[in-house]
């Protein structure tokens, strides 16, 4: 498919001149409709007339209470979505091989289960495919007990147009689509968050000489703190402290 990459080049830059560190959800929106990432229909109430009264004012005070001095422009409301399997798809900014995009049981099953996959970005239409039976809950996917399956097409569409999207903009250092709808004739995005960094290395090698450069952390663990990464960062650096672990093919007794 054609990606907008101008609408998404503007979103970046405007971000960048406001100095913020994540798009708000307006902006990961624009961001998600340029590449292909199906998402809810939405609107922002600027006022309490337009959205019920006890829940806007809720809203807006516990912002409050989070960040007494934030700017509110309004509050979103979005089209309920219900039914289907809820999944992940996001990607990650490993330190050794740059970008990495992700898939696996999403909701809270993401964070109990941790039962997660990782392709180097850009994927391939067959690498998605790949990951959606490379999960040890494969199975729910196509449907069990009577329950329906996901669209597995349009689930590696949107695996593909993330990994695409990360690896076209290295700025973005986190993407997570948490919860994805997934039924048999769709897959849509519930929830976006998209965290930048403007000051990336750029490409894999890059990445691994910035860090090198620096006191090495053990096992090549993201350096960004624990309490602000994502399910998918702690993800990835399980994945890349287990195989650190892993002896070499070379150091392996062979017996005759």
């Amino acid at each position: 498919m054609a990606y907008d990459q101008t609408t998404v080049r503007k979103v970046l830059d405007q971000a960048r001149a406001d100095g913020r560190g994540a798009l708000t959800a307006p902006q990961a929106r624009v961001l998600c409709e340029a590449y292909g990432i199906a998402v809810p229909q939405e609107g922002v109430a600027t006022n309490a007339a337009e959205a019920a009264q006890e829940a806007f004012n809720s809203i807006v005070a516990n912002a409050r209470r989070y960040q007494a001095d934030a700017t509110i422009e309004g509050v979103q409301v979005q089209q309920m979505l219900t039914g289907g399997q809820e999944v992940i798809i996001g990607a990650v900014t490993d330190p050794a091989f740059g970008k990495l995009v992700a898939f696996g049981l999403g909701g809270i099953l993401v964070e109990v289960l941790k039962d997660i996959t990782f392709r180097l970005a850009p994927a391939t239409h067959a690498e998605a495919l790949s990951m959606l039976d490379g999960i040890a809950a494969a199975e729910i996917l196509r449907g069990v007990r009577g329950a329906a399956g996901g669209n597995r097409e349009a689930l590696a569409a949107m695996i593909v147009n993330v990994s695409t999207l990360v690896a076209d903009f290295p700025e973005i250092a986190e993407l997570d689509l948490n919860p994805v709808f997934a039924t048999p004739a769709t897959a849509t995005a519930a929830d976006v968050r998209v965290v930048l960094d403007f000051k990336p290395p750029i490409g894999p090698r890059a990445i691994a000489g910035h860090h090198r450069a620096r006191a090495p952390r053990p096992h090549g663990t993201p350096t960004y703190p624990r309490r602000a990464q994502s399910p998918l960062t702690r993800a990835a650096g399980r994945a890349h402290r287990a195989a650190a672990r892993r002896p070499h093919p070379s150091a392996r007794t062979t017996w005759h």
